[in-house]
């Protein structure tokens, strides 16, 4: 009798102890967002004033990937390519960790293809990285972005990285392991996420309820749907926010 009492009283802590662990990771993850910020800021302190760059990609090699960082490419006579962004990233603390949510642990690594074959030339985040990022582009079209390259004329309110809250191939959990593992974090059982953590310009760290995100950029608006929060949404109109508007 007493063992089946024990065994009834811990199926009943079961779900508060499995939510304290989530709400301990979400706590984790708003300090490595909040030493995030702080490694930008020393960064951009040492590079007049400008953020490293999200890897560049798309039309005119202008589109942001903003969940990887670049290598340096060998032989190029471009300056963007010609730096290493993730080790510039790395002397300021900007690695590993870092870039980690801990319900995403594992994701700052290389990339690799569909056939096994690795990619020297860019490194996954475990985080969304707005840094550089000069047009947002999404399904209402490219408009201005309000995101980060000089921190100084940056508006307080703008994101400066986010937790990957991304929905691929209209799937939750979907994609390839080695880009979009564990993806959406803070989901506590679900396949949608219940919001995620942000770091702005300021360096302030918020967290944000799902359905108050909306998708502001993506490298692939048609098939990589990207959520956060920022109040300031600059050439967007009303009627375009309600269509960017998160939904599960």
């Amino acid at each position: 009798m007493v063992i089946a009492i024990i065994a009834l009283l811990l199926s009943m802590l079961a779900p508060t102890l499995q939510r304290a662990k989530h709400l301990t990771r979400r706590a984790v993850c708003a300090s490595r967002l909040s030493n995030f910020g702080r490694g930008v800021a020393q960064y951009a302190s040492e590079y007049r004033d400008c953020v490293f760059f999200a890897r560049r990609s798309g039309s005119g090699m202008e589109g942001r990937v903003q969940v990887c960082l670049d290598y340096a490419v060998d032989g190029s006579t471009d300056p963007y390519a010609m730096t290493d962004w993730v080790g510039a990233a790395a002397k300021f603390g900007l690695c590993k960790d870092a870039f980690e949510c801990p319900d995403r642990p594992g994701c700052y690594r290389d990339d690799a293809n569909d056939d096994g074959s690795w990619i020297i030339f860019q490194k996954c985040l475990g985080y969304q990285y707005f840094g550089g990022i000069k047009h947002w582009t999404n399904p209402q079209g490219t408009f201005k972005s309000r995101s980060p390259v000089f921190l100084s004329s940056a508006d307080a309110r703008w994101a400066l990285a986010a937790d990957c809250t991304m929905k691929i191939d209209n799937v939750w959990g979907g994609g390839r392991p080695s880009a979009y593992e564990f993806m959406p974090p803070h989901r506590f059982g679900n396949p949608w996420p219940e919001g995620g953590n942000a770091v702005y310009c300021d360096g302030s760290t918020r967290w944000t309820d799902f359905e108050k995100m909306f998708f502001f950029h993506s490298w692939n608006p048609a098939a990589r749907f990207n959520y956060w929060y920022q109040e300031d949404v600059g050439e967007l109109t009303d009627a375009q926010l309600l269509a960017l508007k998160a939904k599960q």
